[in-house]
């Protein structure tokens, strides 16, 4: 193997660091962070958790939590290979909703889910 080729450690080490997931209380990502979850505050809710999808080339399903100030959201994101649209589901604590309570995103485009408080359903 001459040095101009690549050792193959190098090449797996590249691929776990652009698989892993990187993320913090209030954000989640994974391909390098061009996919991104975050929990943010929303001037008519309780919380808004946006997800910005881009474009992986693996499939993958992962859990996790995000919060805001306390407000603890648990979320499951279902990763589709290429073209296909990635969904995530989220699950607010009780005295919460989320609406709508999944959203499936295509590629290159991002969707919304709102966090009610129970007294803005009339709860």
């Amino acid at each position: 193997m001459g040095y101009d080729e690549p050792m193959p450690w190098m090449a797996a080490a590249a691929l776990a660091a652009l698989a892993s997931p990187v993320h913090s209380a209030e954000r989640y990502c994974w391909a390098g962070c061009e996919s991104t979850v975050i929990i943010a505050p929303h001037p008519d809710a309780a919380a808004v958790v946006t997800f910005d999808n881009r474009m992986v080339h693996s499939t993958a399903t992962a859990v996790f939590t995000l919060d805001l100030d306390g407000l603890a959201v648990s979320v499951e994101a279902h990763v589709g290979r290429g073209e296909e649209p990635d969904t995530i589901f989220v699950t607010p604590p009780e005295g919460y909703v989320a609406r709508p309570p999944m959203v499936t995103v295509q590629e290159n485009d991002t969707g919304e889910i709102l966090i009610l408080k129970g007294e803005y359903l009339g709860g």
